[in-house]
């Protein structure tokens, strides 16, 4: 019976490693090309990179990834946790995805960091330059929305921290923080519920303010007819259903609650923008020379791939870039 015990043993343990060897194969073949990459800029003054890079391909690479992540966070979901891989991401009693986060600060002075903006203010001042510190906002929790004992991320404390030596070294400073408050808009139309970005329609209301205020603090004479701040200028169009933010992407669509709808804000009027814009839904596309006129959306059954959107909206904007809508604010550039 003992030796039928240990053979058995054995034998499960066999079958373990082998079906180990046979993944770990899988994922380095389904990899390789990427891996013999990076490999091939690989240095060793900038070791821990170069491994931190490898690995980061590997796991990304691993065959079933995805499906891997759903299990996971449906079983999550079953066992009624509020966390998913160790406190890397958190749940709020609304739904609304967080960073975990048990550090008690940077461990930075934060006097010192606001003397070197100041430092580098007077430098600029000498090139004829200004200088001014944007604190944007961070997606926080709502009061009496968290669950008892769940590390949420917030770092207000030293922000308010930083804010307070700028001012009294004389630095201009804009608290977004403060702006986003005034401005009407609800939580759920600020921030996403599976992303740590803000929105679009938060990024314009912050494109506008900051405006107002360069223009106040430098008299820099920015949009004088209030035409690119007129959203009646542009036109918006929401996309129900279509997005899955990067949060929601690792912890998968089952336990961040499906997807969310997206709102795109372009120019829909020649008194903002000139030349021609066009915007078209296109499956996998790729445009040459447009790498970066690209809005990522997000669609079912598609929702994880990467660099190969299920929905890509194309547009063209010819004197006009706009990066990163969703995660900076609404910059014109002409």
């Amino acid at each position: 019976m003992t030796q039928g015990k240990k053979r058995g043993q054995m034998l499960c343990a066999a079958v373990f490693v082998a079906v180990l060897l046979s993944y770990s194969a899988a994922n380095f073949y389904n990899v390789k090309e990427k891996l013999f990459l990076a490999a091939g800029k690989f240095t060793w003054a900038e070791a821990s990179d170069g491994i931190s890079s490898l690995e980061t391909i590997m796991n990304e690479g691993i065959p079933g990834r995805y499906p891997l992540i759903e299990a996971c966070g449906a079983l999550q979901m079953l066992q009624g946790k509020h966390e998913i891989n160790t406190f890397d991401l958190v749940k709020d009693r609304e739904g609304y995805l967080h960073s975990g986060n048990f550090w008690s600060g940077f461990g930075d002075d934060v006097q010192e960091l606001a003397l070197r903006v100041r430092r580098l203010q007077d430098v600029l001042n000498e090139k004829n330059t200004q200088l001014g510190f944007v604190l944007m906002p961070m997606k926080t929790l709502r009061e009496g929305a968290e669950y008892t004992g769940i590390p949420y991320n917030d770092w207000s404390g030293q922000a308010d921290d930083m804010l307070r030596w700028l001012r009294y070294y004389g630095v201009p400073v804009m608290d977004m923080r403060a702006v986003l408050a005034g401005s009407g808009l609800t939580y759920e139309e600020t921030y996403f519920r599976t992303d740590h970005h803000w929105s679009p329609r938060a990024a314009f209301y912050g494109f506008c303010k900051m405006t107002e205020w360069m223009n106040r603090q430098w008299e820099a004479g920015l949009d004088p007819e209030g035409i690119c701040r007129d959203l009646s200028n542009y036109e918006t169009r929401m996309f129900r259903g279509l997005m899955l933010g990067s949060q929601g992407r690792d912890a998968g669509y089952v336990y961040s609650g499906g997807l969310e709808d997206y709102e795109v804000i372009f120019p829909g009027r020649r008194g903002v923008i000139f030349g021609s814009m066009h915007i078209r839904m296109k499956n996998y596309g790729r445009k040459r020379g447009a790498s970066r006129r690209r809005c990522w959306i997000w669609k079912a059954g598609e929702t994880f791939t990467r660099g190969r959107p299920a929905g890509c909206i194309w547009v063209k904007f010819p004197l006009m870039s706009i990066l990163k809508i969703w995660t900076s604010l609404m910059v014109p550039v002409f």
